[in-house]
């Protein structure tokens, strides 16, 4: 998630579709560490940790500080904010409650507010379920009565009584086209909290982070949690305040680990039969194409090739990228203590990597998807 619109490095693993290469042990330490160093060399970064699955196994590399000057090195136990890929965590909720059959795709969100919110129409039609776990509402970026007290913190003071009132406004976009909502997200995560009567954080504890065996998966972190975050910084290295999301925690209120995330990758890669799984391989489902060609699932971006599921994320110290390739049972997480965009280059490069293709010579194309 921001405040202020950035560029998101689309995956450009369209080259995916040519790969032939030959198997191999999964050591890849030799072509990821050069790419960290530039990014440490440049200031681009002051700590990040790279978490690779492929074909059952896994390999976890920390790079830098995890506090500017500490000397210490992250770890797969360093705990990050994720941002925005926390959208994928509501996105499989949400599939959970259409499986349960006790939430449907297609209804009015207006069905599962209070009688007294008033959700407006958008060119006289109502805005569904599908329209914001697709980013097609029409609702902007961040809602326009966000006012907060701290801008190092934007979310942290908005109420539900100001989401509401921000609803019931006519949105600018047009219904059915793509348009990036935290807005949308995180009306959505407070819709599954009001059906279920539990708060956000016990929901993805109860449905995804215990059968996943995911312990340090949290919007509030625990105390074990506090003791290793990763302080964040913004793009001049500068520290910067963490983000709490008390209303719009849908759209991007996790904390994680690198350790973790490799579960949640894995149970992505390969969805099983158990409820969860059928909940994962749901969410995976196309439901809007793209202008330029990719689509979009329940919150994952999918490439135009339809062979890679991404997304990122960023909030006011941290970056993220998580993207899986399923057909080769491959998926790569990177969690970053500073908010700079290269970590999304990064990113792809230990995806491209990871996949047997060599790192991009050139930087991969651009998009104005804001987080």
């Amino acid at each position: 998630m921001r405040v202020e619109m950035s560029r998101l490095v689309v995956c450009s693993l369209v080259l995916l579709a040519g790969w032939t290469g030959d198997a191999y042990a999964l050591d890849l330490r030799a072509t990821i560490d050069p790419l960290a160093q530039r990014l440490l060399d440049d200031r681009a970064a002051v700590g990040l940790v790279v978490g690779i699955y492929r074909g059952g196994e896994t390999q976890v590399i920390g790079y830098g500080e995890t506090k500017k000057g500490d000397g210490i090195t992250p770890d797969g136990n360093t705990v990050y904010e994720i941002g925005s890929i926390t959208k994928t965590f509501t996105a499989i909720l949400l599939a959970d409650m259409v499986r349960r059959g006790t939430m449907k795709l297609d209804a009015p969100v207006q069905e599962y507010l209070p009688a007294s919110v008033k959700v407006a129409l958008n060119g006289g039609q109502p805005i569904t379920l599908m329209h914001l776990v697709t980013h097609t509402s029409g609702w902007p970026h961040n809602p326009e009565n966000l006012f907060p007290r701290d801008k190092r913190n934007p979310y942290a003071d908005y109420t539900v009584k100001q989401l509401y009132d921000f609803i019931s406004w006519r949105p600018a976009g047009p219904l059915g086209q793509y348009r990036y909502s935290n807005v949308g997200m995180g009306l959505l995560g407070h819709v599954l909290t009001l059906q279920t009567g539990k708060t956000y954080e016990d929901l993805i504890i109860e449905r995804i982070c215990m059968p996943l065996s995911m312990i340090e998966t949290r919007v509030e972190p625990t105390a074990s949690m506090s003791a290793r975050i990763a302080p964040g910084y913004n793009e001049r290295l500068q520290p910067s305040r963490g983000y709490d999301l008390p209303t719009m925690g849908g759209a991007g209120g996790i904390r994680s680990t690198v350790n973790d995330m490799l579960k949640y990758m894995k149970a992505n890669l390969r969805p099983d039969d158990s409820p969860l799984g059928q909940a994962i391989a749901l969410s995976h489902e196309k439901l809007h194409t793209m202008k330029d060609g990719r689509a979009i699932a329940m919150a994952w971006r999918i490439s135009r090739n339809g062979k890679t599921l991404s997304h990122t994320g960023l909030t006011g110290g941290y970056r993220g990228w998580l993207a899986l390739v399923p057909e080769r049972d491959t998926g790569v997480v990177v969690l970053s203590n500073t908010r700079n965009a290269r970590i999304l280059q990064f990113g792809d490069d230990v995806t491209r990597v990871a996949i047997g293709l060599p790192p991009s010579t050139k930087p991969a194309p651009v998009a104005a998807d804001p987080e």
